[in-house]
């Protein structure tokens, strides 16, 4: 395997949730073996470590090597900025984005005056995705020289903002670089989503559980690509499907994947007519704090106060 093979591989976890796959490796090889990549790879060991952290406490951080000075460095910046993104958070929706806007800002303080090497700016597109400034891709463009990383994050946010002439030319740059890296797929999957070709996007999550494996992320997105097609039995099944294999698989048991199983299986339960208060609580106990549940307890908080004012206006 040569040196951009190994670094795919580590790519290719990443993006599928494998993180404690990425330790395993990470832990297995010499520094020296990854040439070039070298930093590229110790920032998606970093990140890895902050997301088992994260998303899956129950799972130990184990190094059977010493970590060098780079890496722990790779490691600050990650729990500085990219850890407040996917961490419990007890403030409402509102309050939490307005959070995400002024870490935005003064990261992007940070980035103007630091050396702007590739890992800010992949920090940085990160935190531009969560805010929805599509700004910051646009101004820093150059700079991406082809990364594949960069790119994809590129179309995710070319796609979210309806901008689908260009996402599909950044689409077809992966393509030209490799057309079956995972992150080409996942890019694929992402615009045809937001162009609400489901049944397209479903056959290339087929495709990537076909040469990839079984992947919690990947299970979840097809859920929700079901769910558009109305295909509610279906997604019903396949979630419930997925929280067994979470359930049974301590390795697998990533909070936010979790999250967006229970958060499915509440809205196909509504649909279906079936029971939601299971899965409420079962959502209350991975993360009190996530988005649905936030939402519902402002919504019930809105409609208990909207009630005592017109009782005390028929009084």
């Amino acid at each position: 395997m040569d040196l951009k093979e190994i670094l795919d591989q580590y790519r290719q976890y990443y993006y599928l949730g494998n993180f404690q796959k990425i330790l395993e490796l990470w832990n297995q090889t010499e520094d020296s073996n990854y040439g070039e990549y070298l930093l590229q790879i110790d920032f998606l060991v970093a990140r890895s470590i902050i997301c088992l952290k994260e998303l899956q406490p129950q799972n130990q951080v184990q190094f059977n090597k010493k970590p060098s000075s780079q890496l722990m460095i790779c490691a600050q910046i990650a729990s500085k900025y990219l850890a407040p993104l996917i961490s419990p958070c007890e403030l409402s929706v509102q309050d939490e984005d307005n959070q995400n806007k002024e870490i935005f800002i003064e990261f992007k303080e940070q980035f103007q005056q630091n050396n702007q090497s590739i890992i800010h700016l992949i920090i940085g597109c990160y935190i531009a995705i969560q805010v929805n400034d599509l700004s910051f891709f646009v101004q820093n463009e150059a700079k991406f020289k082809e990364n594949f990383e960069l790119l994809y994050l590129y179309v995710v946010i070319l796609v979210k903002n309806q901008k689908f002439e260009q996402a599909e030319k950044k689409l077809n740059e992966l393509r030209k670089m490799n057309d079956d890296d995972v992150l080409t797929l996942l890019a694929t999957i992402n615009y045809h989503i937001c162009n609400e070709k489901y049944n397209e996007a479903v056959s290339y999550i087929d495709e990537i559980k076909e040469r990839f494996g079984d992947s919690t992320k990947i299970l979840n997105i097809k859920v929700s690509c079901l769910m558009m097609l109305q295909k509610w039995q279906e997604a019903y099944l396949l979630c419930e499907k997925l929280y067994q294999a979470l359930a049974s698989k301590q390795n697998l048991l990533d909070r936010s994947e979790v999250e967006v199983c229970f958060s499915n299986l509440i809205v196909i339960s509504e649909i279906l007519d079936k029971p939601t208060v299971e899965h409420f609580q079962r959502l209350e106990q991975v993360n009190n704090f996530c988005f649905y549940v936030k939402n519902y307890y402002e919504m019930k908080k809105t409609y208990m106060e909207f009630s005592d004012k017109l009782s005390l206006k028929t009084q």
